[in-house]
């Protein structure tokens, strides 16, 4: 059974569906959408239920796997690969700081990725990270895991821009994901945890350029590992009807096989691309999903 609900999300009205599906009750909400100013509207519409079901929704009548969380929050290392793009759209606005300056998106993205990888390195130095870079239409294997951060933000420094294509695929980083990075094998008992958990920050630089792949058993197997996720932040412009952003972001949001990967849009906010790297930080098996963490903080 269906029904809708409507509800207020950040002043936006969004609606839900709830379904019942062997008496238990799941609720969805509409994909992401961006607003003029590159904030979030709504979450990624999954559902969530306390058993891990097939299921059938609204007139889609599409099959929804419903993922359930299995692997206990242990505080195991991380091998972090951070994936940088390159790339400058044709017409591209620079972000502007508090004091007045401004930065090109890249060098804003390496300023917040200085942020992360200090950070991150002085909660526990058993975190390794590595870097890849994405190109016009490839992506580039710059440097091998390592807990030495310098040596990572030496190598991004050198990094310059590059110009767009009208599509960039995803394939290629993939292919040097799987060619790169060991994940531990998966053991039917989730308990026991593994030695290290893997996880790419894909920081993608693009309002024009549409990521398309093709999603190959390699691939899916890689994204459905339980010690795998895939975390987007995406900067750019804001959104209109010379862009794509809104289509971008919806094609970055179908590589969440599982429902646990946080996605950020932002646009030209200096704010929001350090708040978006600050919640980053937490832990991939100790975070809530995204859609839990949806809340403001008020004085008074």
């Amino acid at each position: 059974m269906d029904d809708s609900i409507e509800s207020l999300d950040n002043g936006n009205k969004t609606t839900a569906t709830t379904t019942t599906v062997n008496n238990k009750v799941a609720t969805s909400s509409p994909i992401s959408d961006l607003s003029d100013d590159g904030s979030i509207c709504s979450f990624v519409g999954k559902l969530e239920l306390s058993d891990s079901v097939e299921t059938k929704i609204g007139r889609d009548v599409a099959s929804i796997k419903i993922p359930v969380r299995a692997l206990p929050p242990y505080n195991v290392p991380e091998k972090i690969l951070i994936i940088l793009d390159r790339a400058e759209d044709e017409v591209s606005t620079y972000f502007e700081l508090n004091n007045g300056n401004k930065l090109k998106p890249l060098d804003m993205l390496k300023d917040s990725l200085k942020f992360f990888l200090n950070t991150k390195n002085s909660i526990d130095k058993r975190h390794k990270f590595a870097l890849l870079t994405l190109n016009e239409n490839s992506a580039s294997w710059i440097h091998d895991f390592t807990n030495n951060v310098q040596s990572i933000i030496q190598e991004m420094e050198e990094i310059e821009e590059c110009e767009t294509e009208d599509i960039f695929d995803l394939a290629t980083v993939f292919d040097l994901i799987n060619k790169n990075v060991k994940v531990p094998p998966s053991k039917n008992d989730l308990i026991i945890p593994p030695p290290f958990v893997v996880r790419a920050i894909f920081l993608y630089n693009r309002s024009i350029t549409m990521p398309q792949i093709e999603m190959t058993d390699e691939i899916r197997k890689l994204l459905e590992s339980p010690y795998f996720t895939f975390d987007v932040a995406m900067t750019h412009e804001v959104p209109d009807s010379s862009n794509k952003c809104n289509l971008i972001f919806k094609e970055l949001q179908q590589l969440d096989t599982k429902g646990y990967a946080y996605f950020f849009p932002v646009s030209r906010s200096a704010s929001l691309l350090y708040t978006a790297m600050a919640k980053l930080l937490a832990h991939p098996l100790q975070r809530c999903t995204q859609k839990d963490a949806n809340y403001k903080l008020s004085c008074g």
